[in-house]
């Protein structure tokens, strides 16, 4: 999970497929182009939003769910955490964005 958030953050598609591999139940069945590919696409369209954070994990868990992949509970319960912290915030701040604010 740690390397897919340090892949996020530096826009790094290749260190987020090994932390998505890591945390993933299938990790060794994994095509790892394809995710790259697919992850490319997901940080292009975040970059374009007002809330990158919301959306790439929203599109994330699509992408996931999409693949037939199943996350670690621990991670899937982080994942979770992670979207309902962005939310509440957002609704609190509607220009407060956790992805600005973890760069910070």
């Amino acid at each position: 999970m740690v390397r897919f958030l340090i892949g996020y953050s530096h826009n790094d598609t290749k260190v987020m497929v090994n932390g998505l591999i890591r945390v993933c139940e299938e990790g060794d069945l994994l095509d790892e182009d394809m995710i790259e590919q697919r992850l490319n696409r997901l940080l292009s369209e975040a970059s374009f939003s007002h809330d990158p954070t919301n959306i790439m994990m929203n599109r994330l868990m699509s992408m996931i769910t999409e693949m037939g992949l199943s996350l670690k509970p621990t991670v899937a319960g982080a994942f979770r955490a992670i979207v309902t912290l962005d939310g509440t915030l957002s609704s609190i701040d509607e220009f407060y964005s956790l992805s600005l604010a973890s760069k910070s």
